[in-house]
C-alpha cells in the first residue's frame, strides 16, 4: 500500500492540472467554439473526436437550415454526412401536406454517441440555425405564430425529454435521452421581429430546465450587423462569435477591432454577451485570403484583445478544415489556436 505522503502528493498534483479536456468556462478569455457539421472529414473521425481535443469548448452543430414553412412543418437540418438519408414525416403545414420537403434528419449516429460523450468531457453543444442562405428563404419566419411554434419545437425535440410531449427526438436513442446545452442563431438573412419572438419564447423555458442553457449568435462584423442588429440589442446573447471572415470591409486580416459592436452592448439587452473573434480554419473554409496564419497574424491580434473585459476566447469555422489544417508543430489549427490563448492568459 503507497504511503499516505505519497497519496498526498499524488492527489495534489492531480488538482494542480487539470484534464487535458477541461472545457467551457463562461468566466475565461480562453474558450474556443468551433462549429461540426458542414466540414470534409468530419463524419469519419466522429463528433466525439473533437471533443476530446483540449483545443474545442464549444461545438455549434450546423445546421437547422430550413424553418417550419420550408420543411412541410417540421424544421429541416443539414448535418453533411454526419446523419442517414432518412428524415422524419413531418405532418405538413397550414392544411398542405407535401412528403418531398420533408427534411428534419432522423438518424445522426455520430451525433447520438458524441453528444453525451462530449458533455461528460465539459463541453458545450449547441444547435445552430441558419447558416449559409443558399437560396431566397431557405430559413424564413413568416409569421408570430411560426415564431412561437418554433420555440415549442426547439424546446422539444433538443431540449429536457417533456414524456408528455409529441416531439421528434433526433438526437435520442434507445433508453438515452441527448438534449443541447443551447442555440445558436447564424442569421444571414433579414427577419429580425420574428427572431426577437422566438429567441425571447425560447428563453421562457429555460428555467425549468435543470442546467444553465446558452444563447448564442453570429452575427457578421459590419456592426450595426444588417440581419442580427436588432435582434441583438433587443433579446439577450451569452455569446456572440463574430465572424470576421467572407467580409472584405472587415476581415480579422484589416484589423477591424470590436470596438463598433462593444460600444452599443451596455444600451442593449445582450449588455453582458462576451465577444468571440471568428477566424476561418483553413483557407478553404471560406474566402482564402482571410484566413491568418496562427503564429503571425493569430498571435498579435489575440493578444491586442486578450486583456478586454468582454472578450471570450475565438470561434472557428470549421471542425473539418481546422482538423486537416496541421502546423509544423503536427497540432491541428485550434489546438495550435488554444495555445496561444493559454499562452497569454
Amino acid at each position: 500500500m503507497p504511503p499516505l505522503r505519497f497519496l498526498e502528493h499524488l492527489i495534489l498534483s492531480l488538482l494542480a492540472f487539470p484534464p487535458l479536456t477541461s472545457g467551457y468556462d463562461a468566466s475565461s478569455n480562453t474558450n474556443i467554439a468551433m462549429y461540426y457539421g458542414q466540414g470534409p472529414g468530419e463524419n469519419e473521425l466522429g463528433l466525439a473526436h473533437f471533443c476530446e481535443s483540449s483545443g474545442v469548448d464549444i461545438i455549434p452543430l450546423g445546421f437547422m437550415n430550413h424553418y417550419i414553412a420550408q420543411a412541410n412543418g417540421y424544421p429541416g437540418t443539414n448535418f453533411g454526412g454526419s446523419c442517414f438519408a432518412e428524415n422524419y414525416t413531418a405532418p405538413g403545414y397550414n392544411g398542405v401536406n407535401n412528403p418531398a420537403l420533408n427534411d428534419l434528419q432522423k438518424k445522426c449516429p455520430s451525433m447520438v454517441s458524441g453528444i453525451p460523450h462530449c458533455q461528460s468531457l465539459g463541453k458545450k453543444i449547441l444547435l445552430s440555425l441558419g447558416g449559409m442562405v443558399v437560396t431566397e428563404n431557405a430559413y424564413a419566419l413568416t409569421s408570430v405564430e411560426d415564431a412561437e411554434h418554433m420555440a415549442d419545437f426547439l424546446w422539444g425535440a433538443f431540449g429536457p425529454l417533456n414524456p408528455s410531449g409529441n416531439w421528434p427526438r433526433p438526437f435520442d436513442t434507445e433508453g438515452v435521452v441527448n438534449e443541447v446545452d443551447g442555440f445558436d442563431f447564424d442569421i444571414e438573412h433579414i427577419n429580425a421581429e420574428y427572431y426577437i419572438i422566438l429567441i425571447t419564447r425560447l428563453r421562457s423555458y429555460f428555467p425549468l430546465a435543470h442546467k444553465q442553457y446558452l444563447i448564442t449568435g453570429a452575427p457578421q462584423c459590419l456592426f450595426p450587423d444588417l440581419q442580427m442588429g436588432d435582434i441583438i440589442n433587443q433579446v439577450q446573447f451569452d455569446i456572440l462569435f463574430v465572424q470576421y471572415y467572407n467580409t472584405p470591409q472587415c476581415s480579422a486580416r484589416e484589423w477591424k477591432n470590436l470596438d463598433a459592436l462593444v460600444t452599443s452592448l451596455p444600451m442593449s439587452k445582450s449588455k453582458d454577451a462576451r465577444l468571440y473573434i471568428g477566424l476561418l480554419g483553413s483557407t478553404g473554409a471560406g474566402v482564402s485570403g482571410d484566413y491568418l496564419d496562427p503564429a503571425s497574424e493569430v498571435a498579435p491580434l489575440i493578444k491586442a484583445h486578450f486583456c478586454k473585459p468582454y472578450f471570450g476566447g475565438i470561434m472557428i469555422f470549421d471542425a473539418g478544415h481546422s482538423e486537416q489544417n496541421v502546423g509544423g508543430d503536427g497540432k491541428p489549427f485550434h489546438e495550435e489556436i488554444k495555445d496561444i490563448l493559454v499562452s497569454d492568459s
